[in-house]
């Protein structure tokens, strides 16, 4: 992605083949946004969790949609699936756990993480400080 297609909101559809899309677009707008490199890893890292989870479990695809605020980038992943486990937990899951420590890592890597579900499927916003 070079920065000629880089613009405010950036937007992007994405499956299971495409993850690396959004990856890439993660990437390459916080790197504009002069995001330092530790920060652009883990919002990589978080986005990839969420939109990974958009695929399992939301329907098989996603929106992204990525846009700077202040100080800030905030992610919004949306898909067409419901989650009933809110709120986040807040303690690590247990190391025998399966399945479930995604959000919570997204939640202990970024500023703020915001979800919303209903009828009409799930948005996961995520937001990152350029500091």
């Amino acid at each position: 992605m070079d920065e000629a297609t880089l613009s405010w909101p950036a937007i992007l559809g994405f499956d299971g083949e495409a993850l690396h899309n959004l990856r890439s677009l993660v990437a390459a707008e916080a790197t504009a946004a002069g995001m330092p490199e530790d920060r652009i890893i883990d919002f990589v890292l978080a986005a990839s969790e969420v939109g990974t989870n958009s695929v399992a479990h939301g329907g098989g695809r996603g929106s992204a949609r990525l846009w700077r605020e202040a100080e800030a980038l905030v992610l919004e992943v949306r898909d067409s699936g419901r989650f009933s486990r809110l709120p986040i937990p807040q303690s690590r899951p247990a190391p025998s756990q399966e399945r479930g420590r995604g959000l919570w890592i997204v939640d202990q890597l970024c500023d703020s993480v915001r979800i919303r579900s209903g009828a009409d499927g799930t948005s996961v916003r995520l937001s990152m400080s350029l500091a």
